[in-house]
């Protein structure tokens, strides 16, 4: 079940054939494994390629002919396929998966691809089907299926300044669209908003969702009950995405 990063599609597809020749016998006198011949298809199409968070869950489609595979190629498991993301940043190829001709027609395949595991850097992708027949001829899907890593946007709402025995806080919530931050840094600045006078200033780390930032005891102390305020937060994440907002509200 192992994943990996490489070079280009090209060579997580010479991979995919270096695993399979252990599990099906290349047919007398064949040369080196091609991406196409004229050998039986199994005729991969791409699916979808649907981003969750981190994970991106890729289906697809073999037609799969008579004696493409079969379990008499010395193997039990059959014949090998994989899904492959090609990008830019370095592509990656999925765990493996094994597929037979015993019932010749289509087959469903799926599997996931957790790109935080991986380490991907963020950019756009391209998802693909390989599958190799059982005389080592590899095939690849016409057309692939797009994939932009992360998914969504940083937005900032809900931006609320209170004030009271306990202390002055900052309450905002933080959305980070289909793939969640997990490093992201805040800059906070609250200015007078009648005069522009900076008060203060702070950092933080926040989290998606509702956060909740106490406020230094020297910037509560300049605040005052129904003045009103410019609070000015900007954050961004490890994915270079960036967000910011300026809101004049009342404690």
């Amino acid at each position: 079940m192992d994943m990996h990063i490489a070079p280009g599609r090209r060579f997580a597809i010479g991979l995919l054939m270096a695993l399979m020749l252990g599990c099906a016998a290349a047919a007398p006198g064949a040369g080196s494994p091609s991406r196409s011949s004229a050998g039986p298809s199994p005729g991969p199409s791409m699916g979808t390629a649907v981003l969750d968070g981190s994970t991106v869950n890729l289906t697809g489609t073999l037609q799969v002919p008579a004696s493409s595979c079969g379990l008499n190629q010395g193997s039990s498991a059959g014949c090998a396929a994989e899904f492959v993301l090609d990008c830019a940043q370095g592509d990656v190829a999925g765990p493996l998966l094994f597929w037979t001709d015993v019932t010749p027609g289509p087959i469903n395949l799926m599997n996931s691809i957790d790109l935080k595991q991986v380490n991907l850097p963020p950019g756009p992708c391209t998802a693909y089907l390989n599958a190799a027949n059982k005389s080592g001829d590899l095939f690849e899907s016409p057309t692939g299926v797009p994939v932009n890593y992360p998914a969504g946007a940083l937005s900032l709402s809900d931006i609320v300044l209170t004030h009271g025995s306990s202390g002055a806080y900052l309450l905002y919530r933080l959305g980070s669209g289909q793939t969640a931050s997990r490093s992201p840094r805040a800059s906070v600045v609250v200015r007078d908003a009648s005069h522009g006078r900076v008060l203060g200033r702070l950092r933080h780390t926040p989290e998606p969702g509702t956060n909740a930032v106490r406020l230094p005891r020297l910037l509560a102390a300049r605040l005052e009950p129904r003045h009103r305020y410019r609070v000015s937060i900007s954050v961004r994440d490890e994915f270079k995405r960036t967000v910011g907002r300026e809101v004049i509200i009342r404690p």
